[in-house]
């Protein structure tokens, strides 16, 4: 699998940030209903869909200061 180089993302890095939020939302989202035994409500949603935002930042926040090796915060000489 090719890599980004350090400090910078591609669109393959946008495609799995994006995928993580689905999956982190409709986690979250089932997580609530199981929980409530109903289907969840649109705030519940809207708070499993920050929780996916956030978890797709965090992936492409490690992305950026990864280099092309997949070592985090250093530079390839």
């Amino acid at each position: 699998m090719k890599r980004s180089n350090f400090l910078n993302i591609d669109w393959n890095d946008l495609g799995r940030a994006l995928l993580m939020l689905f999956i982190t939302t409709f986690i979250g989202g089932i997580i609530d209903g199981v929980s409530n035994g109903a289907f969840p409500t649109v705030a519940a949603m809207l708070l499993a869909a920050k929780a996916g935002g956030v978890a797709a930042l965090g992936y492409l926040l490690k992305q950026i200061i990864s280099n092309s090796k997949g070592e985090l915060g250093a530079e390839v000489k």
